[in-house]
This record gives structure tokens, C-alpha cells and sequence, in this order.
């Protein structure tokens, strides 16, 4: 069972009249509705038997290879954990983030944060920072502002 929905907004000002209770006078405000783009919503039913344990809607299509990322709030338990790799909560809003278990093993919790980009992204990216922080070092050091965060000896002492 498959099905397709598209939406699309007429443009259609909208017209209200509203009455100011301090003033009692009345207004009229009109706005008008653009049409930004248009939506396609695939909806599917998607039912994944597994060694007795059924894995339906957006555990079901990631486990299908029918998607690639879920999106929302969902209860974790040992069962969903054997089919889907969960991500690591970043912030604990009821959010997660999951994706297609793989079955190779994980040295650590990182490794799921790191997977994304290539190994020499992540080296140009940690130089970039590294050669950041050294310009800003070298800056500072001859930096004509420095006259004022500096401490006299002799204010100290006085």
C-alpha cells in the first residue's frame, strides 16, 4: 500500500476586521499567502519479520533499506537495539536520531560521531583550528592593545 500527497496553498488574501477596544475603532488587515514550493509525502506500510520479532513503521523501513534516517521520539529496548543502531543523546530533549545498525563492531561512542566525515577532513579541520589559534596567539603578542591589561609593579604595591 502506497500512496502520494502533495499540498499546494492557493494565493488568496486573507481579510480580517478587528475593533481596537481602547480607541473603539475598527481596522482592517489583510495578508496574503505566497506559495513557497510544493511537499510530496511518500506514505508506506512497511512490516519486517525478523526471527519472531516484528519491526514496523520507522524502525520497519530503516531495517527495509526504505530509509535512511528516523527522526523523533521513541522508547529504546533490547529488542529494537539488536536491528537498529541508536545515536548517543547529545541533548536530552526525547530526540534521537537513529540509523541502520551495522554489525561491525564500535570502539567507543565517538566513532558514530566521527563516521560521517573522512579521516582527512577531519585532519584539515583540526590543522585549520590549530593554525587559528596559533595566528590569534601570534596577534596578541604583537598587539598594540596590550599596554592596557598590562599591571604596573608599582600600582600593586601602592
Amino acid at each position: 500500500m502506497e500512496s502520494s500527497v502533495e499540498t499546494e496553498k492557493e494565493e488568496t488574501p486573507e481579510i480580517a476586521e478587528i475593533e481596537d477596544t481602547l480607541s473603539s475603532e475598527r481596522m482592517r488587515l489583510s495578508s496574503e499567502c505566497k506559495n513557497l514550493g510544493t511537499v510530496a509525502i511518500e506514505l508506506s506500510k512497511a512490516n519486517v519479520v525478523k526471527v519472531g520479532y516484528i519491526l514496523t513503521g520507522a524502525l520497519g523501513e530503516l531495517d527495509s533499506d526504505q530509509a535512511d534516517l528516523a527522526i523523533g521520539g521513541m522508547t529504546i529496548n533490547p529488542e529494537r537495539e539488536r536491528y537498529i543502531d541508536f545515536s548517543e543523546p547529545w541533548s536530552y530533549h526525547g530526540i534521537r536520531i537513529l540509523e541502520k545498525s551495522i554489525q561491525i563492531p564500535r570502539d567507543s561512542p565517538m566513532q558514530s560521531f566521527l563516521q560521517p566525515l573522512k579521516s582527512s577532513l577531519w585532519t584539515a579541520l583540526f590543522i585549520s583550528v590549530l593554525t587559528v589559534g596559533l595566528v590569534i596567539f601570534c596577534l596578541d603578542l604583537k598587539s598594540p592593545f596590550d599596554r592596557f591589561y598590562r599591571v604596573r609593579a608599582s600600582s600593586i604595591t601602592s
